[in-house]
């Protein structure tokens, strides 16, 4: 009980987390098989602050590790386009490459090839 009123404050008190799907209505949802989840996740937190400086368009993201142990990863943006427009503007960034390179080398994927699906809020 004690570590529900914790958690219920802290939401409240910290409201700017909230992702406001009236502005954010399209996701990606991600899955793969991976080697060493554990450094693909760590590898993919470094990505996301990096995104966070850079993006040309705001874009929420998370990985972990999902029921059937694949790595898992939702990517939240304002539509298709703001997220396309992401990707290309990642798309020849050095810094950017390496850093997903070495994620996607930590799960043995290929550039970009992980399974994605999409949903759209619209």
């Amino acid at each position: 009980m004690k570590s529900l009123l914790i958690v219920i404050t802290l939401v409240l008190a910290y409201p700017s987390y909230a992702i406001d799907f009236e502005k954010y209505k399209y996701v990606i949802i991600t899955e793969n098989e991976c080697e060493n989840i554990d450094a693909a996740i760590e590898k993919f937190e470094m990505l996301r602050e990096y995104e966070n400086l850079k993006a040309p368009n705001k874009q929420h993201n998370k990985c972990g590790i999902r029921y059937d142990g694949k790595l898992g990863c939702i990517s939240i943006t304002e539509s298709s386009e703001a997220l396309e427009e992401n990707i290309s503007f990642f798309e020849n960034d050095p810094k950017w490459n390496s850093i997903a390179t070495a994620m996607w080398n930590d799960c043995g994927v290929e550039y970009f090839g992980f399974e994605r699906e999409s949903i759209s809020f619209e």
